[in-house]
Formats: structure tokens, C-alpha cells, sequence
């Protein structure tokens, strides 16, 4: 029993299906858990963990498809899921820990499977240096750091810089690390993690920008600061975000002091007191590599059972994205590269019987959430899903489908579920004024820079998306039938 480590997480944190399944005489309850990037990219070789109160604790991986194996939960309990960090193509997908709650199973049904996906947002490895008038993310607009004319000094670093777009995932993150922020669990709306070695940015070096929109700041936002070092712990945290302009919902602030080797935080709450860095002692979890994955096949009466093969993906099969950014007015109009399309097929469940025309009932639900960080458009079944204008993706979905086995070769056949997914990218070239800070320091009453603007001055590219999931069936006959 571990109810006390799961009593202790839920006072911390907001609460917020295989291989062959066949043969089962109770309903069961199968979970797999699926990990994608913040373009909706799945994430192959994410070590996750699930923890129940009831019952042994599952130690996972996740495959090419960004799946882990199926496990056996039950079903109405409470469990901790953690998603350990991975080095991606994208950057590092930031470590989370989730308490997930697993669904009751309806009378009659012979098997009930949760295909339980996340997003983790990826920090992406930057360069920041203040010879570059701004550095941002390739992929959006999201975030910027501009170098402050007439700084005071010449600095510049690599780093990994992620945007955490909820307050789901900042808790999520929180809880991964073992950390607690200073005041209620619930009070920040957005953030961003800068992963840095220990390096002075002055007092008069950097301007950080962060489009708020879509998170309900009625007025500029109050920046609270947080360091959770790594390696050679240091004792204190000296720096600071200091919010000193506001401007069509994206605020501008002021950065000052030395990051710390580590993860340093930037968290947004809608007001109260500014707090400067705090120092966070970090106790992330050690996940192990994953235990022999449960399979449920071997005989299933007369015969054996085989495994149903998924059609795939149709060649040149695509997706449209529709949200594409736009210059600057007066500016060159932004321009398209051809757009990269991939596509994938996995197989999420299947269920055999060796009695032809007996019915297999199977109840499939798929709980989806997180937020990416381009306008992505979703589509689920050729059904367009929410995405907020933060970015927030949530998908829930609940079906029951009767699988009726045919003859085949005579022992009745196994009957799957797959599913299709299909991601596309598009990536422009836009032309936008160029928003520069001064630092004017004759003027003493004023200790933030200026604003100039040089009009179609900035040339960078962005990126719009989007992702397509689609659900098909697939069938194959029992072998060695007598």
C-alpha cells in the first residue's frame, strides 16, 4: 500500500490500451501511457512509472510510437504517473509527475483499456548572447531575449529554454522535482525554465519578453523567480525578473543578477509580491528501467492466437494547418517552405476468440492533454479538437465497441484496433519591426531601458502545424486450427 506517498502528493498537487488482450474471464482494466514532444511529436525512450495504491508499481518505456507496454491496473483507484526527462530531437522533454485516476469498468464488459497520452514540454537547446539583437525560439514567437543597447556587459552562454504554458505543468514539473513554490500551488499561469551553467548577466544586459495571452492578466503580471541547481549546490540565488513594461498582453522585464547552474524559473501570477530568486532543493525520482512487459497472449482454446497487422498510413497522407503568422504591416509578406509530413500506425489493443460469433465487448477510452507551442490545429477522426489560444490541447474520449470473431480457418479470429497518426510542419519566413531597449544611464530616474522600434528591421522564421489521429480496425485468423 502506498497511501500515504499518495495522500502527501495530492496536498502538494492539483489532481488533476495492448499486446494481446484475450481470453479474460473478469473485466480488466489495461493502461498504457503515450508521451509526445510540444509539436505533438511522439517521444521514444521515456522512462515512466506507475505507481497505484493498489498493487506492484510498473516501470515502463516508451517505444518508437511514444507507447509504453500495457499493464493491468484497477480500475477506480488512484495512481502517480512520472515521466522521467528524454533527450529528443526537439531539446530535453522536461520530467513530470501526474496523478491519474483510473476509470471504473462497466458491468459486462470483457476488457477496458486507457490510452492515457501527455505533453511535456521540451526545452530546447539555445544560445543567448547579448552580440545577437534577439534570441528566441525557432519554432514560435512565444518568448524573446533581446541584448539591451549600451549594456553593460558583453555575455553570452548556451543553454535549454522551455515555455511552460498551464499551470498543470508548472505543478507537474514541481512534482517531479520534489520542489514546493513559495504560496498556493495553483497561483501561477505561466512560466519559463532556462537551463544554464552559473553566469553573470549584469544589470543592464538582457530584456525578457513573454506573450501572455490567453492566460487572463487583466494588468502586467507580478515575476516570481526560482533556482533548483544541479551539480555543486550553491547557497544562495541573486538574481531577478522584473516586470517594467506592458504592452498588447506580452510583458517585457528587466533581467538582473547570476543564474545558477541549473534549472532557473520564471513564474507568472496575476499579482502580490514580487519575489526574487529563491534557492529549491531538488529531489527528482530515480526511475529504473522498465520490468518484462505484460503480454496477456499465449492459447486461447483450440489453436493459437496471432497478431492482427495495422494497414498504416496511406502514402502522402497529410494534414492542413491553417494558422500561418503574418509580417508586420508595411513589411514583405511572410513566405512558405514546403511543408514535412510524417506518419505513423501502432497498434493500441486486440482481443481474441476462439468461438466463432461470440462477442468480445471492449471499452476504449483515450484521455489526451497538455499544450504545444505553435498554433496547432488537431483533428481526431477528421473531428477538429480544442486548442486554446495558450496553446492547451485537451481530448477525451470514450467508446464501446462489440468485436464479433468470425470463422477464419475454423478457431475464430483476433480482431484490433489501430491507430493513425499523421503530423505536419510548415515553416515561414516573417518580417516584423524590430522592437530594440536602450539603456539610457544619464537618466537616473528611470532604471529600465527605452523602447525603439526599427519598422520590418527583424527577418526570423516561425512555424504552424498540425496533427492528425485517426482510428481503424485490423483482423487476423487464429493459427494451427485443428
Amino acid at each position: 500500500m502506498k497511501l500515504s506517498r499518495l495522500a502527501a502528493f495530492l496536498l502538494s498537487t492539483v489532481a488533476s490500451i495492448g499486446p494481446a488482450i484475450a481470453g479474460a474471464q473478469q473485466p480488466e482494466l489495461r493502461v498504457s501511457v503515450v508521451t509526445y514532444d510540444d509539436l505533438l511529436r511522439p517521444v521514444p525512450g521515456t522512462l515512466v512509472q506507475i505507481e497505484p495504491s493498489m498493487g506492484a508499481t510498473a516501470n515502463l518505456v516508451t517505444d518508437l510510437s511514444g507507447a509504453t507496454a500495457w499493464t493491468t491496473q484497477t480500475p477506480g483507484d488512484l495512481a502517480v504517473v512520472t515521466l522521467g526527462e528524454t533527450t529528443s530531437a526537439l531539446g530535453i522533454t522536461l520530467g513530470q509527475t501526474h496523478v491519474l485516476s483510473m476509470p471504473t469498468v462497466a458491468l459486462g464488459t470483457d476488457v477496458s483499456v486507457l490510452d492515457r497520452s501527455y505533453v511535456q514540454p521540451a526545452a530546447r537547446p539555445v544560445f543567448v548572447s547579448s552580440r545577437a539583437p534577439i534570441t528566441r525560439d525557432a519554432h514560435h514567437d512565444r518568448w524573446a531575449i533581446k541584448s539591451i543597447e549600451n549594456g553593460d556587459l558583453s555575455v553570452q552562454f548556451q543553454s535549454n529554454i522551455a515555455m511552460l504554458l498551464t499551470g498543470i505543468e508548472i505543478q507537474a514539473l514541481a512534482a517531479y522535482q520534489g520542489v514546493q513554490f513559495g504560496g498556493p500551488a495553483d497561483q501561477y499561469a505561466v512560466g519559463l525554465l532556462v537551463r544554464a551553467p552559473s553566469v553573470n548577466l549584469g544589470d543592464h544586459t538582457f530584456v525578457l519578453e513573454i506573450d501572455c495571452q490567453g492566460h487572463g492578466f487583466s494588468a502586467a503580471p507580478i515575476a516570481d523567480c526560482y533556482s533548483i541547481p544541479i551539480g555543486g549546490a550553491p547557497t544562495t540565488a541573486n538574481w531577478s525578473a522584473t516586470v517594467f513594461d506592458w504592452t498588447d498582453d506580452r510583458a517585457a522585464m528587466l533581467l538582473k543578477g547570476s543564474l545558477v547552474r541549473g534549472d532557473n524559473l520564471i513564474l507568472f501570477k496575476p499579482s502580490g509580491v514580487q519575489r526574487d530568486a529563491s534557492l529549491l532543493a531538488a529531489s527528482p525520482p530515480s526511475l529504473v528501467p522498465p520490468t518484462t512487459p505484460e503480454d496477456g497472449g499465449g492459447p486461447s482454446g483450440n489453436g493459437e492466437d496471432c497478431i492482427p497487422t495495422c494497414p498504416g498510413v496511406a502514402s502522402g497522407e497529410h494534414c492542413s494547418p491553417d494558422s500561418p503568422p503574418a509580417s508586420s504591416p508595411g513589411c514583405d509578406e511572410a513566405t512558405i517552405e514546403e511543408p514535412f509530413c510524417g506518419s505513423q500506425s501502432r497498434m493500441i489493443f486486440y482481443v481474441c476468440s476462439s468461438v466463432p460469433n461470440t462477442p468480445k465487448l471492449v471499452e476504449r477510452r483515450w484521455v489526451a492533454g497538455g499544450s504545444v507551442t505553435v498554433g496547432y490545429k488537431v483533428k481526431v477522426n477528421g473531428v477538429e479538437s480544442s486548442v486554446s489560444s495558450t496553446g492547451q490541447w485537451q481530448e477525451h474520449a470514450a467508446v464501446s465497441t462489440t468485436y464479433i470473431a468470425q470463422v477464419g480457418d475454423g478457431c475464430g479470429q483476433c480482431m484490433a484496433e489501430c491507430e493513425n497518426y499523421t503530423s505536419c510542419r510548415l515553416v515561414y519566413e516573417v518580417t516584423r519591426d524590430r522592437k530594440t531597449w536602450r539603456w539610457a544611464p544619464e537618466n537616473i530616474n528611470w532604471p529600465f531601458p527605452y523602447l525603439r522600434t526599427d519598422p520590418c528591421a527583424d527577418i526570423h522564421t516561425e512555424m504552424d502545424g498540425c496533427v492528425s489521429f485517426g482510428i481503424g480496425d485490423a483482423i487476423c485468423n487464429r493459427l494451427n486450427c485443428p
